[in-house]
């Protein structure tokens, strides 16, 4: 997966994925953003550590 966070806004266009989803899944692999600075991640708005960059495809992972 070249751009997680291009992925994710992909992936939030579908019925069936929502920021909330993602978000969950981001937090329970130990990422520690809030739903709000992770939304402002995955819109490229502000940036993240690179583990967080890991943790949110294995969120993506787990949602597909």
């Amino acid at each position: 997966m070249n751009d997680p966070m291009r992925t994710a806004r992909l992936l939030m266009e579908e019925p069936a994925t929502t920021l909330e989803r993602l978000w969950v899944g981001y937090w329970g692999n130990r990422g520690n953003a809030s739903m709000i600075d992770f939304d402002a991640y995955i819109h490229e708005v502000r940036t993240r550590p690179e583990f967080d960059r890991t943790v949110l495809t294995w969120a993506i992972d787990e949602t597909r």
